[in-house]
Protein backbone atom coordinates (compact mmCIF):
# COMPACT_ATOMS: atom_id res chain seq x y z
CA UNK A 1 0.00 0.00 0.00
CA UNK A 2 1.49 3.39 -0.97
CA UNK A 3 1.54 6.59 0.99
CA UNK A 4 -1.64 8.07 -0.46
CA UNK A 5 -3.64 4.82 0.00
CA UNK A 6 -2.62 4.57 3.66
CA UNK A 7 -3.60 8.14 4.29
CA UNK A 8 -6.97 7.62 2.59
CA UNK A 9 -7.61 4.50 4.69
CA UNK A 10 -6.83 6.26 7.95
CA UNK A 11 -9.02 9.23 7.13
CA UNK A 12 -11.88 6.95 6.09
CA UNK A 13 -11.70 4.94 9.32
CA UNK A 14 -11.72 8.08 11.42
CA UNK A 15 -14.76 9.33 9.58
CA UNK A 16 -16.65 6.05 10.18
CA UNK A 17 -15.84 6.11 13.89
CA UNK A 18 -17.00 9.63 14.32
CA UNK A 19 -20.35 8.87 12.76
CA UNK A 20 -20.85 5.74 14.92
CA UNK A 21 -20.74 3.29 12.05
CA UNK A 22 -19.12 -0.14 12.50
CA UNK A 23 -17.17 -1.52 9.61
CA UNK A 24 -17.58 -5.02 11.10
CA UNK A 25 -21.35 -5.35 12.01
CA UNK A 26 -22.94 -2.28 10.55
CA UNK A 27 -24.67 -1.88 13.96
CA UNK A 28 -24.51 1.28 16.05
CA UNK A 29 -25.17 -0.57 19.41
CA UNK A 30 -22.62 -3.40 19.36
CA UNK A 31 -20.16 -2.90 22.25
CA UNK A 32 -17.48 -5.19 20.91
CA UNK A 33 -17.44 -3.36 17.65
CA UNK A 34 -17.15 -0.01 19.46
CA UNK A 35 -14.12 -1.17 21.45
CA UNK A 36 -12.57 -2.43 18.30
CA UNK A 37 -13.22 0.90 16.65
CA UNK A 38 -11.46 2.69 19.49
CA UNK A 39 -8.40 0.50 19.10
CA UNK A 40 -8.45 0.96 15.34
CA UNK A 41 -8.83 4.72 15.71
CA UNK A 42 -5.89 4.96 18.11
CA UNK A 43 -3.77 2.80 15.90
CA UNK A 44 -4.69 4.75 12.79
CA UNK A 45 -3.96 8.01 14.60
CA UNK A 46 -0.44 6.76 15.38
CA UNK A 47 0.00 5.68 11.81
CA UNK A 48 -1.18 9.04 10.60
CA UNK A 49 1.17 10.78 13.00
CA UNK A 50 4.08 8.65 11.80
CA UNK A 51 3.16 9.32 8.22
CA UNK A 52 2.95 13.03 8.90
CA UNK A 53 6.32 12.96 10.65
CA UNK A 54 7.83 11.05 7.74
CA UNK A 55 6.30 13.53 5.31
CA UNK A 56 7.74 16.39 7.33
CA UNK A 57 11.18 14.81 7.34
CA UNK A 58 10.92 14.13 3.64
CA UNK A 59 9.87 17.73 2.99
CA UNK A 60 12.76 19.04 5.11
CA UNK A 61 15.17 16.76 3.25
CA UNK A 62 13.76 17.87 -0.09
CA UNK A 63 13.98 21.53 0.90
CA UNK A 64 17.59 21.00 1.96
CA UNK A 65 18.36 19.17 -1.29
CA UNK A 66 16.71 21.90 -3.34
CA UNK A 67 18.65 24.57 -1.46
CA UNK A 68 21.91 22.68 -2.04
CA UNK A 69 21.03 22.26 -5.71
CA UNK A 70 20.31 25.98 -6.01
CA UNK A 71 23.63 26.75 -4.37
CA UNK A 72 25.34 24.36 -6.75
CA UNK A 73 23.61 25.88 -9.77
CA UNK A 74 24.54 29.39 -8.57
CA UNK A 75 28.14 28.29 -8.11
CA UNK A 76 28.17 26.66 -11.53
CA UNK A 77 26.76 29.82 -13.10
CA UNK A 78 29.47 31.89 -11.43
CA UNK A 79 32.10 29.43 -12.63
CA UNK A 80 30.59 29.59 -16.10
CA UNK A 81 30.85 33.40 -16.07
CA UNK A 82 34.48 33.20 -14.92
CA UNK A 83 35.23 30.63 -17.63
CA UNK A 84 33.55 32.83 -20.23
CA UNK A 85 35.67 35.81 -19.13
CA UNK A 86 38.80 33.66 -19.15
CA UNK A 87 37.99 32.34 -22.63
CA UNK A 88 37.39 35.90 -23.82
CA UNK A 89 40.74 37.03 -22.39
CA UNK A 90 42.49 34.03 -23.95
CA UNK A 91 40.88 34.74 -27.31
CA UNK A 92 42.02 38.36 -27.10
CA UNK A 93 45.54 37.28 -26.16
CA UNK A 94 45.53 34.68 -28.94
CA UNK A 95 44.50 37.33 -31.47
CA UNK A 96 47.27 39.59 -30.21
CA UNK A 97 49.81 36.76 -30.45
CA UNK A 98 48.67 35.99 -33.99
CA UNK A 99 49.19 39.63 -34.96
CA UNK A 100 52.62 39.69 -33.31
CA UNK A 101 53.57 36.41 -35.01
CA UNK A 102 52.42 37.75 -38.36
CA UNK A 103 54.43 40.95 -37.89
CA UNK A 104 57.46 38.96 -36.72
CA UNK A 105 57.26 36.75 -39.81
CA UNK A 106 57.06 39.82 -42.01
CA UNK A 107 60.06 41.37 -40.23
CA UNK A 108 62.06 38.15 -40.55
CA UNK A 109 61.15 37.89 -44.22
CA UNK A 110 62.19 41.51 -44.80
CA UNK A 111 65.45 41.03 -42.88
CA UNK A 112 66.24 37.88 -44.87
CA UNK A 113 65.52 39.73 -48.10
CA UNK A 114 67.72 42.63 -47.03
CA UNK A 115 70.47 40.24 -45.93
CA UNK A 116 70.25 38.40 -49.25
CA UNK A 117 70.42 41.67 -51.16
CA UNK A 118 73.33 42.80 -49.00
CA UNK A 119 75.19 39.54 -49.65
CA UNK A 120 74.49 39.81 -53.36
CA UNK A 121 75.55 43.45 -53.31
CA UNK A 122 78.76 42.64 -51.45
CA UNK A 123 79.50 39.80 -53.83
CA UNK A 124 79.32 42.28 -56.70
CA UNK A 125 81.67 44.77 -55.02
CA UNK A 126 85.38 44.45 -55.50
CA UNK A 127 87.99 46.91 -54.34
CA UNK A 128 91.38 47.08 -52.68
CA UNK A 129 94.03 49.52 -51.49
CA UNK A 130 97.48 48.29 -50.46
CA UNK A 131 100.75 50.04 -49.70
CA UNK A 132 104.38 49.72 -48.69
CA UNK A 133 104.89 50.17 -44.92
CA UNK A 134 108.52 51.34 -45.25
CA UNK A 135 111.18 52.58 -47.70
CA UNK A 136 113.58 50.41 -49.67
CA UNK A 137 116.44 52.50 -51.13
CA UNK A 138 118.15 49.79 -53.15
CA UNK A 139 115.13 47.83 -54.38
CA UNK A 140 115.41 46.63 -57.99
CA UNK A 141 113.04 43.64 -58.05
CA UNK A 142 110.42 42.72 -60.68
CA UNK A 143 106.95 42.74 -59.09
CA UNK A 144 106.36 45.31 -56.38
CA UNK A 145 104.60 43.36 -53.60
CA UNK A 146 102.59 45.76 -51.48
CA UNK A 147 102.62 44.11 -48.06
CA UNK A 148 100.28 46.38 -46.08
CA UNK A 149 96.61 45.70 -46.88
CA UNK A 150 94.26 48.58 -46.13
CA UNK A 151 91.21 47.27 -48.00
CA UNK A 152 90.62 44.03 -49.89
CA UNK A 153 86.90 43.65 -50.61
CA UNK A 154 86.30 40.54 -52.66
CA UNK A 155 89.69 39.10 -51.76
CA UNK A 156 91.18 39.74 -55.19
CA UNK A 157 94.58 41.01 -54.03
CA UNK A 158 97.20 38.47 -52.95
CA UNK A 159 99.48 39.98 -50.32
CA UNK A 160 102.13 37.29 -50.90
CA UNK A 161 102.51 37.71 -54.65
CA UNK A 162 101.40 41.33 -55.12
CA UNK A 163 99.01 40.23 -57.90
CA UNK A 164 95.34 41.16 -58.15
CA UNK A 165 93.06 38.47 -59.66
CA UNK A 166 89.61 39.61 -60.77
CA UNK A 167 86.95 37.62 -58.82
CA UNK A 168 84.23 38.76 -61.26
CA UNK A 169 84.19 40.19 -64.74
CA UNK A 170 83.57 43.91 -65.24
CA UNK A 171 85.08 47.35 -65.70
CA UNK A 172 87.90 48.09 -63.26
CA UNK A 173 89.87 51.20 -62.40
CA UNK A 174 93.44 50.96 -61.06
CA UNK A 175 95.67 53.62 -59.45
CA UNK A 176 99.35 53.45 -58.59
CA UNK A 177 101.58 55.92 -56.78
CA UNK A 178 105.31 55.33 -56.38
CA UNK A 179 107.65 57.80 -54.66
CA UNK A 180 111.33 57.53 -55.62
CA UNK A 181 113.79 57.27 -52.79
CA UNK A 182 115.80 60.46 -52.27
CA UNK A 183 117.63 61.35 -55.49
CA UNK A 184 116.89 58.02 -57.17
CA UNK A 185 114.49 57.65 -60.08
CA UNK A 186 112.13 54.68 -60.61
CA UNK A 187 109.69 53.72 -63.36
CA UNK A 188 106.79 51.26 -62.92
CA UNK A 189 104.21 49.54 -65.16
CA UNK A 190 100.61 48.62 -64.49
CA UNK A 191 100.56 45.16 -66.07
CA UNK A 192 97.51 43.21 -67.30
CA UNK A 193 98.01 39.47 -67.78
CA UNK A 194 101.74 40.05 -68.31
CA UNK A 195 101.29 42.99 -70.71
CA UNK A 196 102.29 46.52 -69.59
CA UNK A 197 99.46 49.01 -70.05
CA UNK A 198 100.59 52.34 -68.48
CA UNK A 199 103.79 53.64 -66.85
CA UNK A 200 104.67 55.81 -63.87
CA UNK A 201 107.79 57.94 -63.77
CA UNK A 202 109.48 59.17 -60.58
CA UNK A 203 112.36 61.20 -61.97
CA UNK A 204 114.52 62.82 -59.32
CA UNK A 205 117.24 65.44 -59.67
CA UNK A 206 119.72 67.20 -57.42
CA UNK A 207 117.22 69.91 -56.81
CA UNK A 208 114.09 67.66 -56.69
CA UNK A 209 114.45 64.50 -54.61
CA UNK A 210 111.59 62.16 -53.62
CA UNK A 211 109.66 62.56 -56.82
CA UNK A 212 106.21 60.95 -57.18
CA UNK A 213 105.08 58.97 -60.17
CA UNK A 214 101.37 58.19 -60.58
CA UNK A 215 99.08 56.73 -63.21
CA UNK A 216 95.64 55.25 -63.67
CA UNK A 217 94.18 52.44 -65.81
CA UNK A 218 90.52 51.77 -66.65
CA UNK A 219 90.07 48.39 -68.30
CA UNK A 220 87.57 45.61 -68.70
CA UNK A 221 88.59 42.37 -67.01
CA UNK A 222 87.28 38.88 -67.37
CA UNK A 223 87.06 36.72 -64.29
CA UNK A 224 90.55 35.50 -63.25
CA UNK A 225 92.40 38.19 -65.24
CA UNK A 226 95.45 39.45 -63.33
CA UNK A 227 96.91 42.92 -62.73
CA UNK A 228 100.09 43.88 -60.87
CA UNK A 229 102.80 46.54 -60.62
CA UNK A 230 106.12 45.78 -62.34
CA UNK A 231 109.41 47.68 -62.29
CA UNK A 232 110.36 49.07 -65.69
CA UNK A 233 113.60 50.67 -64.54
CA UNK A 234 115.36 52.56 -61.78
CA UNK A 235 115.83 51.59 -58.15
CA UNK A 236 114.48 52.29 -54.70
CA UNK A 237 111.16 53.65 -53.43
CA UNK A 238 110.12 55.76 -50.50
CA UNK A 239 107.19 55.06 -48.13
CA UNK A 240 106.19 55.14 -44.45
CA UNK A 241 104.11 53.30 -41.85
CA UNK A 242 101.18 55.28 -43.23
CA UNK A 243 101.88 54.32 -46.86
CA UNK A 244 102.88 56.84 -49.51
CA UNK A 245 103.69 54.31 -52.21
CA UNK A 246 100.34 52.62 -52.89
CA UNK A 247 98.32 50.49 -55.32
CA UNK A 248 94.50 50.51 -55.60
CA UNK A 249 91.81 48.97 -57.78
CA UNK A 250 88.02 48.96 -57.84
CA UNK A 251 85.19 47.41 -59.82
CA UNK A 252 83.14 50.24 -61.34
Amino acid sequence: MDYKSCLFFVLSASYVHINGFSIVTDNDNNTLTSMHEVRVDVKNTDVLRQLLNQETLIRISLVRDVFDMRQTVTSLRESQKECALLISDLQTELTSLKEETKKLKEDIKMNLTNARLTIEDISKKVGFTVGMPSSYPGWFGDVLVFSKVITNIGGGYNVHTGIFTAPVAGMYQFFVTVVGYSYESIYMYIVLNGNPKVTTASEASRSSPYQTGTNMLVVRLDQSDTVWIKRQGGTGYYSDSVPITTFSGVLI
